[in-house]
């Protein structure tokens, strides 16, 4: 995730899941709302049965184990931090 201030707005995004979050009040409130853009990304995706389309179409691919997805745009030093590594059930 990034964190950045735009003018009077604190910016949260997270490209792996090409996600924002922003408000005019402070960072915790972007984290907040991009927590809620994050939810309701993933939500939607659970509901329509689509997560898997979403990831791969975000650039993620299944790891050898398991079922676990992890995004390509990656650098190699941070393939195997388990922060980057998240489990999706199929």
């Amino acid at each position: 995730m990034f964190e950045s201030k735009r003018g009077e707005y604190h910016v949260v995004q997270c490209p792996l899941f090409k996600t924002l979050g922003y408000s005019k009040l402070s960072i915790e409130e972007a984290r907040n709302d991009h927590s809620a853009d994050l939810d309701i990304f993933l939500q939607a995706h659970i509901d329509r049965g689509s997560l898997i389309i979403a990831l791969h179409t975000l650039g993620w691919e299944r790891h050898a184990v398991g079922e676990h997805y992890i995004s390509k745009g990656l650098p190699p030093s941070l393939l195997n931090q388990s922060t980057h590594t998240h489990r999706f059930a199929a």
